[in-house]
């Protein structure tokens, strides 16, 4: 997804328009601002080398049809919509419209053990945390392109688990929404000091007010543990940061010291068993292609 191509929406070429794109560490937010249009995302868009992703469209302005598969809705102001960037779609607007769009990829949502909508993929203004979520993005759509460093990180958490409370906010029962609402505040009180080598789930379990037993048996229903969430977070950010250009002068070692590891021969085995490539080889690959 280029600059200054309004593929969140499909192929828009000559379709008018004002964009904003901004990186938030491995989500890329779009604001776009666009007169009425009819755009076709067809299978001839899509690159077979992209990542899969979930596309979330929070609607700010106008009225639009979006189809893709059998599903055609609606959006009006302060609704959200879910789409599978694989899947061809169609985005018919008689209005000017303004929409912020997010592009997720799909590992990041699995790492964060986040359950999604496939059928049901349209969250309705109605929902108070679905307008809570587009008056959100519309404001960060502002100050996004300012945003630098770790700060995307952090933000870019911060909108997934914002997300994520929008979209499960109709479909669970009482006891299922404060599991998850205790799953969220764990994330994000873990998100936020993963460069503490010290963070344990008995810490993070203290920190919420609840046994460590009742805060794993949350975590394991998304096939997950404490200490796993921690490790996966850790090793996508050094991830992340061995890719990142503007850091090629930190030692490797340095940024898995910074991102909470402790141990260089446990950080090494560690990455080379999730990502099936040493840390080093990583960084000189990416170098390389640059």
């Amino acid at each position: 997804m280029q600059p200054g191509r309004l593929e969140p929406l499909g192929s828009a070429r000559g379709s008018g328009g004002d964009l904003q794109v901004s990186a938030l560490g491995e989500l890329m937010l779009v604001d776009v601002h666009a007169p009425p249009q009819k755009v076709n995302h067809t299978s001839a868009d899509t690159d077979p080398s992209e990542q899969s992703a979930f596309i979330i469209t929070a609607h700010v302005r106008g009225t639009t049809r979006i189809r893709q598969r059998s599903l055609s809705v609606n959006l009006e102001p302060g609704d959200i919509f879910v789409r599978d960037s694989t899947q061809p779609s169609q985005v018919h607007s008689s209005t000017p419209l303004h929409q912020v769009i997010v592009r997720i990829p799909t590992p990041v949502i699995d790492a964060a053990g986040v359950s999604w909508p496939g059928s049901a993929p349209l969250v309705s203004r109605t929902n108070p945390a679905a307008s809570a979520a587009t008056a959100y993005l519309s404001e960060l759509a502002k100050s996004a392109p300012a945003i630098r460093g770790r700060m995307q990180q952090v933000i870019a958490d911060n909108v997934i688990v914002l997300l994520s409370a929008a979209l499960d906010y109709d479909r669970k029962d009482d006891n299922e929404l404060k599991a998850d609402v205790l799953y969220r505040r764990a994330c994000s009180y873990i998100l936020r000091r993963l460069s503490d080598s010290t963070i344990t789930a008995q810490a993070v379990a203290s920190h919420l007010h609840v046994s460590d037993r009742y805060l794993q048996k949350v975590f394991s229903r998304r096939d997950q543990s404490v200490a796993r969430f921690i490790w996966e977070q850790r090793l996508q950010r050094c991830r992340a940061d061995l890719l990142n250009p503007n850091l090629a002068h930190r030692r490797v070692i340095d940024i898995a010291f910074s991102w909470g590891f402790s141990d260089s021969g446990h950080f090494s085995r560690a990455f080379r068993k999730r990502y099936n490539i040493r840390p080093s080889d990583l960084r000189r690959l990416s170098s390389e292609s640059s």
